[in-house]
């Protein structure tokens, strides 16, 4: 579990958004409250939004981004 969160780390450090985003959904199966996977997957897909042209696109991965973040920080 531990390499799989080194190797998301270093896929946000590196602009590799949609495999941090990926790599952090297998996370969540695994590990559904990780809070902090939560806020790094929200951040790749905020990466992800800034990259995309698409409206529409764009609005569902920062509407997902927000999801994840409040559900991050709730108790």
């Amino acid at each position: 579990m531990e390499h799989m969160k080194r190797s998301l780390e270093r896929s946000i450090q590196n602009a590799q958004a949609q495999w941090a985003s990926q790599l952090a959904d297998f996370i969540l199966i695994l590990e559904p409250n990780n809070a902090e996977v939560m806020l790094i997957k929200a951040d790749a897909l905020t990466q992800l939004a800034q990259r995309n042209i698409t409206a529409t696109a764009r609005n569902y991965y920062l509407t997902s981004a927000n999801e994840l973040r409040k559900r991050a920080k709730a108790p």
